[in-house]
């Protein structure tokens, strides 16, 4: 003898299911994601340590950096530009558009 109620039983337990499942989208909500800042960087970045600062922020996810900026600091502009479009393009961020700055000493 079959039991009409047990096809029921089974309907409601798959209906539970695909509600919890589908639910559990509906429970948490994504968080908007926080404004990124955006940032321009000027700075010398000859070799060494001067490029670990802008890769730090470079990788940062709640910056975005616009542009950066380089003149003759520890060495001279051209070879910092050199260095930093390098860098760039091993971490594979060559949108970063890069300018140079003063190659000597404004006069004052």
């Amino acid at each position: 003898m079959r039991i009409p109620i047990c096809r029921s039983l089974v309907n409601f337990f798959l209906l539970g299911a695909s509600l919890l499942l589908a639910g559990s989208s509906w429970a948490s909500p994504a968080a908007p994601a926080p404004a990124r800042r955006k940032v321009i960087i000027d700075q010398d970045a000859f070799e060494g340590p001067g490029l670990q600062p802008l890769l730090m922020l470079i990788q940062d996810p709640t910056v975005e950096v616009l542009g950066i900026t380089i003149e003759s600091g520890d060495g001279w502009q051209k070879e910092e530009v050199a260095q930093t479009l390098r860098m760039l393009e091993l971490i594979g961020r060559t949108g970063i558009p890069v300018a140079a700055g003063a190659t000597y000493p404004l006069p004052g």
